[in-house]
């Protein structure tokens, strides 16, 4: 299973793959979500969780859905 690092890396990169994708600044994706540029950055680069409503102004704006999948540990949720 990967480490909750891990998970935070990989669900930074693929914020940042989608937002590449699309031709989309840090900037705009910033003001088009409502989630502010600072957070982006601590996003992409795995060093910070987004709340689940920031998530999903992400996801919103992106074009991407949120899947949530159960572990054995379920005082912590992964995405």
């Amino acid at each position: 299973m990967e480490s909750h690092h891990g998970s935070l890396k990989t669900l930074g990169r693929a914020l940042r793959y989608r937002r590449w994708n699309r031709k989309m600044s840090m900037t705009k994706l910033a003001d088009k979500s409502g989630v502010s540029y600072r957070s982006i950055i601590a996003y992409e680069h795995g060093v910070a969780q987004p709340s689940m409503r920031n998530l999903l102004k992400l996801c919103e704006v992106l074009d991407l859905q949120v899947t949530l999948t159960p572990n054995e540990d379920i005082d912590r949720l992964e995405y």
